[in-house]
C-alpha cells in the first residue's frame, strides 16, 4: 500500500493516466484563458536568441505566447515573490543596483527612458526591438512561453521573465521535459519518465498532481 501523495503514489497515478504531450494548440490555448496570453512572432527572439539559447533543442520548432496583461503580471508577482509589497521591494533593489552602475548623465537618461517608452506606445508588438522585449522579461512587464513543437505536439519549453514561475510551473506539471539525449545540450533540461529516483520527473509528477492531471 502506497502512501497518498508520495513518489510511488504519484508514479502509479501517472502510469494509469498514460496521457500524450499536448498539442501545440492545445498548449497555446490554455495559456490564452489561463493567463491572457497571445501568439508572439518568432522572428521577434530569432536574431541569435533561440538559435543560441543552450536550454533550447536546435531541431525542434519554436512557438511562442507572450504575456503582458496588467492584472495578470501582478498576480505572478504574488506567486513569485510571496506579496505584492515583496516584490516592490525587489523591484526598489533592482533600481538601486541600476542606479549605482549606471554612468549616464541625467538627461541622457531621460532621453533613453523616452525613446523606449515611445516604442512602446507607438509601434505594433511584431515590430518591437529584440532588446525591448527582453528588458520586458528582465522588469516583469511580459513573461514568454517558448514551446518546443515536435510533430504538433509539446516536448519541451522554456519561459522568459523574472516573473514566469507560475507559467513554468504549469508547463512543467503539464508538458514535463524530454527524455536524455546525447545530442542535447548539457544546459537543456530533461527527465527520465517512469524514474521515481529522477529529481525533474518527480517534479513533473508533483506539478501534474497539483493540476489535477494525474
Amino acid at each position: 500500500m502506497t502512501a497518498p501523495g508520495s513518489t510511488a503514489d504519484l508514479v502509479r497515478r501517472w502510469e494509469s493516466a498514460a496521457r500524450p504531450n499536448p498539442t501545440a494548440t492545445d498548449v497555446g490555448s490554455l495559456l490564452e484563458e489561463c493567463y491572457r496570453a497571445r501568439p508572439l512572432a518568432r522572428e521577434i527572439l530569432s536574431g541569435g536568441h533561440l538559435q543560441h539559447d543552450e536550454e533550447l533543442r536546435n531541431h525542434t520548432e519554436k512557438v511562442l505566447w507572450t504575456v503582458t496583461d496588467t492584472v495578470t503580471l501582478l498576480h505572478f508577482a504574488r506567486h513569485a515573490f510571496g506579496s505584492l509589497d515583496a516584490y516592490l521591494l525587489h523591484l526598489e533593489s533592482e533600481r538601486e543596483d541600476a542606479d549605482a552602475a549606471a554612468e549616464w548623465d541625467e538627461g541622457a537618461e531621460r532621453a533613453d527612458v523616452a525613446y523606449w517608452t515611445g516604442l512602446e506606445s507607438q509601434v505594433p508588438e511584431e515590430d518591437h526591438p529584440y532588446g525591448l522585449v527582453l528588458t520586458q522579461h528582465a522588469l516583469g512587464q511580459r513573461v514568454t512561453a517558448i514551446l518546443e513543437v515536435e510533430d504538433g505536439a509539446v516536448t519541451g519549453f522554456k519561459v522568459e521573465g523574472v516573473l514566469g514561475q507560475m507559467v513554468d510551473e504549469h508547463l512543467e506539471g503539464l508538458v514535463g521535459f524530454p527524455e536524455p539525449d546525447p545530442d542535447f545540450g548539457e544546459a537543456v533540461p530533461v527527465m527520465r519518465r517512469g524514474d521515481p529516483d529522477d529529481e525533474m520527473f518527480v517534479r513533473h509528477l508533483r506539478h501534474a498532481a497539483r493540476l489535477g492531471l494525474i
